[in-house]
């Protein structure tokens, strides 16, 4: 099962190389990184067919740059984990693009969400391996308002 990390602030791509270290070791990982440029070594797929295919083969796969998920991606329950890499930190409020893309997470299936700081996501190979959470806070649908 994959994992999806969701980043949708402008600067994601500079935490290619921890992804890139996930892949690696044999996590399945699927970005969805809209704002960011584009990741040497990730395969862009536009399809369902497509990314079975590059998850199958051992890639990194990028979901193509779009404003919403796309309605192809297979529900999220079947994730194995879901991430949202944020710039806010602390007990500030998320941005609200982040909130509404935590909203449509949760509608498509996600149970759960882990909401981790962009600075402990510079550490997230590591930190994935050693079993901690990166600095994480799970959240879930009622934590944004969102049927549960």
């Amino acid at each position: 099962m994959p994992t999806l990390i969701c980043d949708l602030r402008p600067g994601a791509s500079a935490l290619a190389e921890e992804y890139r270290t996930l892949r690696a070791v044999g996590e399945a990982v699927v970005l969805f990184l809209p704002r960011a440029a584009p990741i040497e070594g990730a395969l862009v797929v536009g399809e369902a067919a497509g990314l079975d295919a590059a998850l199958d083969d051992e890639r990194l796969v990028r979901l193509p740059n779009a404003t919403h998920l796309p309605p192809w991606v297979p529900p999220l329950s079947e994730f194995h984990r879901i991430l949202l890499i944020t710039g806010a930190t602390g007990a500030e409020p998320l941005p609200e693009a982040e909130t509404r893309l935590l909203r449509a997470l949760f509608a498509a299936g996600a149970d759960e969400v882990e909401l981790v700081p962009a600075a402990a996501a510079l550490d997230l190979s590591q930190s994935w391996h050693s079993g901690r959470r990166a600095g994480a806070r799970c959240l879930r649908p009622t934590d944004v308002g969102a049927p549960a």
